[in-house]
């Protein structure tokens, strides 16, 4: 959230205040280009939201949780990756090139 309240009050990152995600603003916006936000939590938590899936990396304990929105708002029931194996592996590879 901190990147898009930076952006919404048109604050420029600097050092001291470089944030850890992404502006979600294009997202909210509904930009029909390339939709994807990345989240990182004290450097163990990442996450990364593209077309409609949202896959999670728990650092720590090497593990990744995906969930398709669209059906799973709450994200309540995680897919199994090899069920969408393309999915996963696009974001996977987004994910961890972000990081």
């Amino acid at each position: 959230i901190y990147p898009t309240v930076l952006q919404l009050a048109h604050i420029p990152a600097s050092p001291s205040n470089t944030p850890d995600a992404t502006s979600l603003l294009r997202l909210l916006a509904g930009d029909s280009g390339r939709k994807y936000a990345r989240f990182r939590f004290k450097s163990q938590i990442y996450a990364i939201i593209a077309n409609g899936w949202k896959l999670i990396w728990y650092r720590s304990i090497k593990k990744f949780r995906l969930y398709h929105l669209a059906q799973d708002p709450l994200e309540m029931k995680p897919v199994k990756p090899e069920k969408v194996p393309d999915i996963f592996e696009r974001l996977q590879q987004d994910l961890l090139a972000r990081k």
